[in-house]
């Protein structure tokens, strides 16, 4: 299948996810094909179900495709009230998959297989500390697993600043990425935790150059509980063109330091 079907058919799923977030239970029960059919409810039992669900983060895998289909394992934590007003909210987790089918020129949900797996009470292990989301996320675009490396940004995406197609669009030429971290800097407000990172990265093309930037990553998490279990996310980043550097150089070093300055 041509890439763009399957980018179409990722950001179908992530506009479902951010339905829900959203409370757009209208929209979110329209993604189903259908109409809406394919979920198995009417949209009143569909709104019920998600009744007590304040919110939804997920990690998006490889896709995998067929004549007209497409099918992404997806990781999801969810926070829900509680049956009880009085109790805490609790997290649920879930793994499976979604699959898609092209419809009416878009993309929309045939059917879902998630099963409630456990959870320990932390965030993935991915997504526990700055350094590991970084390393992960260039971890995923080494490993062209874009939804995953599209997904550690905040908010299933959206402070990437671009639809999934042009995330994975602008790593189309990206054969290799290496990256390097300077110490983290650690504040906080109005509930959160925000890290600013000092970032190097050396990345070769498809043909063979190399091309260095120097900058920041700004990475959130939520502090208040249960939402503290979402981890780390990309909040935004601030990176530019430098001069070649090796990195694990003292230059390197010194550049992390300095505000990339050599």
């Amino acid at each position: 299948m041509a890439t763009a079907g399957i980018d179409a058919a990722t950001q179908a799923l992530i506009d479902y996810l951010r339905a829900i977030n959203g409370r757009d239970w209208a929209q979110a029960y329209r993604m189903w094909a259908g109409d809406g059919a394919a979920s198995g409810q009417t949209l009143e039992q569909f709104t019920q179900g998600f009744a007590r669900t304040v919110q939804v983060d997920a990690r998006i895998g490889t896709p995998a495709s067929a004549e007209g289909s497409v099918t992404l394992p997806v990781a999801l934590v969810a926070i829900a009230d509680a049956d009880d007003p009085a109790k805490d909210q609790v997290v649920q987790h879930y793994q499976g998959t979604y699959t898609l089918q092209s419809a009416g020129g878009g993309w929309r949900i045939a059917s879902a297989r998630m099963e409630a797996t456990p959870g320990d009470g932390n965030p993935p292990q991915d997504m526990r500390d700055p350094a590991t989301l970084l390393n992960a996320y260039v971890d995923a675009i080494n490993r062209r697993e874009f939804g995953r490396a599209y997904t550690y940004w905040n908010h299933l995406g959206q402070n990437s600043g671009q639809s999934f197609s042009q995330f994975r669009q602008g790593f189309a030429d990206t054969a290799q990425v290496a990256i390097q971290l300077g110490q983290a800097q650690l504040q906080g407000a109005a509930g959160s935790s925000y890290a600013d990172v000092p970032a190097l990265i050396v990345a070769r093309q498809a043909g063979g150059s190399t091309q260095t930037y120097c900058g920041t990553y700004t990475l959130r998490r939520l502090n208040v509980p249960p939402f503290d279990q979402f981890g780390w996310h990309i909040e935004q980043a601030a990176l530019a063109p430098v001069a070649a550097v090796q990195l694990g150089s003292e230059q390197a070093a010194r550049m992390l330091q300095n505000g990339c300055q050599p």
